[in-house]
Parts: structure tokens; C-alpha cells; sequence
């Protein structure tokens, strides 16, 4: 059964999911419009599998089809927020502001945030239509998003924008998650911007970092030094440092073994996931295959650290379940996608995944 129908999807009811069908476009390019449609199908269903990982209050995502241009989600059942929020515009304004906020944290960006697109479900609330939705991780994005929705407010709900506006804030400001603890690998200024560390620090944030790096950053929070090949434990998060260093002559003098910068190796939800820092292959690595390693994350930009041939004697060195390539593509330019072929060919036991660029 048709439900709704818009310029960019068919929505359908099927007992309790909803499918949702991206229609082709006469006026465009038969083959930009597959590409478009393909791209906005895949982008929307990987925002919510992002959500539902989150236990973020939206529809669950059962199945994605990039070739039929199909999504099946959860049906959400309830009354739609544009017909409630008059009623109590505070307590709906702190709903939209918590949402809102833990949305932008982790760098999701609805674009549409309308009350048209809000279910109210049991006194709780769901946000809904993530077709327009992407990541980014710019302030402006977020802006953007939040300046859409008070003018939406402004429109629909005149007589009570002042008030829901005002909760709305307030909220947002309360749950936009900031960071706990901050890592810092060396003191390089491509690895250690104050102004972006600033923006993410709360009153309790610990600046994990080596012990020149700290001297440099002009923060209020709470500085925890590190040396490499060592055991810590900050808060209760439990980490090691391994070190991070040139070999290569002609790198020598970009990172020396004497500066004792570090990479990380960090246990996430039963993984373990290297970060190797700013670094060459080094005899270090020949050891990290005792730990079962999840994810490895290596440097292969060729100028200041490894080479791609180097990352590949690294990645099999280190034998991590993935291997995730990264420093690489401001270096390499044009190059790049060349530079991942050729690790994915070269690597053989361990699956190398290619991260999406955040624009």
C-alpha cells in the first residue's frame, strides 16, 4: 500500500516495514540518474545501520538494494510531531534538542529536519526520512541543519517558536557528545590542532599525548604524558603505547626515535585496533601479530612515513584481521586510488578496507 509519495521515493506499507523506493528521473541522464539514486540509496541506508548501532530512536534498517533503488526500514507507528509539538513546545523542544545534538556528534547531518519528519511514539520521539541525510564532519554543515529547522519552526509554529526554540538550544548544547579522553600521536601540527582539540574538550576531557606535545598545547583540561611501550590506564579505559618512528635515511629527520612520539593500540568493544602514528616499518611491528590484532591503521604516504610498498611489509608483518591505510591522500594526489589497488593486491592475510572521505 502506498503511503506517501515525493520527489525522490515511493514510500510503500508492508505489514510492519516500510519500503521505500528512489523513482527515476525523466529529466536527468539515464546514467547519472542510476548513479545518483544508487549513491543516495546506499548513503541512506549506511546512516541507518549507523543509527541503529547507536540505539538511536529511527527506523531500523532491514534491506538495501542499490540496483532496484530499494530500502526496507522499520515502520514507526504514531502521530506525527507537526500536530503535537503546539501542545507542549518546551518538553518537544528538549526531545529535538537531545536528538539533534547526539545526531551532529557523531557527524550526521539530517537535512531535513522538519516537525513533518518526527514521530511521537509512546511519549518518546523518532526522527524519521534520512533521504537527504550525510555525513560531515564542518561546523557550517551542522549550522545549516540546525539554522533549516528554526526557520521550519518559525513557519509552522509561529505561536510557539520563541519557547520550543529556546529548549531546543538548550538541549542541543547539553547531549552533543564531546570527547572524553583526546590521543595525540607527536607534536606535528597536522596531528595536533589545538583549535579542532578545543572544540571537542569539556570540562573533564584528558588530553592523552607524549610529553612534548602537551608543552605545546595551551588547554585547560587535564594533560596525561605517555612514553612508548608502555601500559595505561586513564579512567578505566585500558591502552598501550607502541612506538612511532622514521628508519628510512632520508626520513630520519621527520620523526626521530629519540623524540619517543607513539601510535596506540586501544580495546574497543572487545577489539583491538592499532593506530600506528606517524611512522616507518620498524622491528616493533614484528611483534604486534601475538596480539590478534582487529584493526591496523598504517601511514603510506611515502614523504614522511611508509612507502605503499613498506605498508605492505608492515600489514603482513602485523597480520590484523583489517588493514586500514591512512596519511596517504593529500601526499599522493591522483595517485591515490593507484596507491590502494596496489596495497590491496599486496597485502595477503588481511583484508584491507578503504575508509569514505568525510567532505
Amino acid at each position: 500500500m502506498i503511503i506517501a509519495q515525493g520527489a525522490e521515493a515511493i514510500l510503500k506499507k508492508e505489514g510492519n516495514k516500510i519500503i521505500k523506493e528512489r523513482i527515476s528521473k525523466k529529466y536527468r541522464l539515464s546514467g547519472l540518474d542510476n548513479q545518483l539514486r544508487s549513491f543516495r540509496t546506499r548513503r541512506e541506508a549506511k546512516i541507518l545501520e549507523k543509527l541503529s548501532i547507536l540505539n538511536f530512536p529511527s527506523p531500523k534498517l532491514y534491506s538495501m538494494c542499490d540496483k532496484s533503488m530499494k530500502i526496507e526500514m522499520e515502520f514507526i507507528p504514531g502521530k506525527l510531531l507537526r500536530s503535537q509539538l503546539d501542545n507542549n513546545p518546551v518538553l518537544w523542544g528538549e526531545h529535538i534538542g537531545k536528538l539533534v545534538g547526539i545526531l551532529h556528534s557523531k557527524n550526521i547531518i539530517h537535512d531535513d529536519l522538519t516537525t513533518a519528519n518526527m514521530i511521537v511514539n509512546k511519549k518518546n520521539l523518532f526522527l524519521i526520512d534520512f533521504g537527504l541525510s550525510f555525513f560531515s564532519l564542518k561546523e557550517e554543515d551542522k549550522a545549516v541543519d540546525l539554522h533549516l529547522l528554526k526557520n521550519t519552526l518559525n513557519s509552522r509554529h509561529s505561536l510557539v517558536y520563541k519557547d520550543c526554540w529556546n529548549a531546543i538550544i538548550k538541549s542541543y548544547a547539553k547531549h552533543f557528545d564531546k570527547a572524553d579522553i583526546v590521543f595525540v600521536t607527536h607534536a606535528h601540527s597536522d596531528h595536533l590542532s589545538e583549535g579542532d582539540i578545543t572544540q571537542i574538550l569539556k570540562d573533564d576531557t584528558v588530553v592523552v599525548a607524549t610529553p612534548d606535545s602537551l608543552q605545546t598545547l595551551n588547554v585547560s583540561v587535564k594533560k596525561y604524558p605517555v612514553e612508548p611501550n608502555k601500559k595505561y590506564d586513564v579512567r578505566g579505559f585500558i591502552f598501550e603505547t607502541v612506538p612511532a618512528y622514521n628508519v628510512n635515511p632520508q626520513r630520519l629527520n621527520f620523526h626521530p626515535k629519540s623524540n619517543n612520539w607513539v601510535g596506540y593500540i586501544f580495546e574497543i568493544n572487545g577489539r583491538k585496533i592499532y593506530h600506528a602514528g606517524d611512522t616507518d616499518f620498524i622491528p616493533e611491528m614484528n611483534t604486534l601479530n601475538r596480539l590478534s590484532i582487529d584493526i591496523a591503521m598504517l601511514p603510506m604516504g611515502g614523504t614522511y612515513t611508509m612507502t605503499v610498498e613498506e605498508a605492505i611489509i608492515a600489514a603482513n608483518a602485523i597480520s590484523a584481521k583489517y588493514t586500514v591505510p591512512m596519511h596517504y591522500k593529500r601526499l599522493l594526489g591522483e595517485r591515490s586510488k593507484e596507491a590502494e589497488e596496489k596495497l590491496k593486491s599486496g597485502v595477503k592475510n588481511s583484508e584491507v578496507i578503504i575508509l569514505d572521505e568525510l567532505k
